[in-house]
């Protein structure tokens, strides 16, 4: 497994068995929102010590909560997410490798018998929407994200896209892979830039008194990494070309964190909010 970062902000200490208590208001009940960023290296935030990538956003949760030090992960983008919906092992999903767009075997989708964090939540009153990658299967509707307890999904199914463009990669180049509510859906714009979007939509419709469990999933800062020309301005001294392609679409990142922490504030949820940070896996090692 590898050695990934996390942290989590808990501004309403709510002791989580208290979701599912039957006599627990709703209101009371704390909104959940996991941001589970794509390929984040360890040593690539600044609370962690980078110097030369600039992360104010990440780096004020980490200062508003706790850094866990020694949290572990799977080596690639589907057994880490297929344990982060499940709460299980590899050995008990099936899932120990990238799950291929449509694929089966091995690399197929998460089975339907498993019961998913969404089911859960959703199950205990919560609004449901993931804003991000799924990479769990899309072999038919069932294996996609409304089918699996979320009750919107916005953002990718495979594992990596053109950030512009939305074209998948993995042998299915010029594959279009950009959904919502499960259907393919055309839509112009930075990735990193819509799923904030989308996720800050989440927040301000949300009604009164109902709590939501917000999956924010961002295909950054997996490759192949682009950026808008804004974000790549405060790197332009930079001689590596991927250091410098991956500071642009972190700072887009973390630009785009940002505002979801705003929206939260506008809407007055920052103290009855949970909010956890992690990246699925560590970075490459190329970089």
């Amino acid at each position: 497994m590898k050695h990934t970062l996390s942290l989590l902000t808990t501004l309403l200490l709510l002791p989580l068995a208290s979701l599912h208590a039957a006599d627990t208001p709703q209101a009371l009940k704390p909104n959940i929102i996991y941001i589970l960023v794509d390929d984040m290296g360890y040593a690539d935030v600044g609370f962690n010590g980078c110097k030369d990538i600039h992360t104010p956003n990440i780096d004020k949760l980490a200062q508003q909560g706790a850094v866990l030090e020694s949290f572990y992960a799977q080596p690639v983008c589907s057994p880490g997410r297929a344990a982060l919906m499940t709460g299980r092992y590899p050995m008990h999903t099936g899932i120990y490798n990238v799950v291929n767009p449509q694929g089966k075997g091995l690399r197929g989708p998460l089975p339907l018998e498993e019961r998913t964090l969404a089911d859960a939540l959703h199950s205990a009153g919560y609004t449901t929407a993931i804003s991000g990658k799924w990479h769990l299967g899309c072999d038919a509707p069932e294996y996609m994200p409304r089918r699996r307890g979320f009750d919107s999904q916005y953002g990718l199914m495979g594992g990596a896209i053109n950030y512009f463009t939305h074209a998948a990669g993995d042998k299915k180049i010029g594959a279009f892979d950009w959904w919502r509510n499960d259907v393919a859906a055309e839509e112009e714009g930075y990735s990193t830039h819509l799923l904030a979007k989308e996720a800050c939509r989440v927040i301000r419709e949300q009604p009164q008194g109902k709590p939501f469990f917000l999956y924010v999933a961002p295909n950054a800062v997996h490759g192949p990494l682009d950026s808008p020309e804004e974000n790549k301005k405060p790197y332009a001294s930079m001689t590596n070309k991927y250091r410098f392609e991956l500071a642009a679409a972190t700072t887009a990142l973390d630009d785009s964190i940002g505002q979801i922490m705003a929206a939260l504030d506008e809407k007055g949820l920052t103290s009855n909010t949970l909010i956890l940070f992690s990246s699925d896996n560590g970075g490459p090692s190329w970089n």
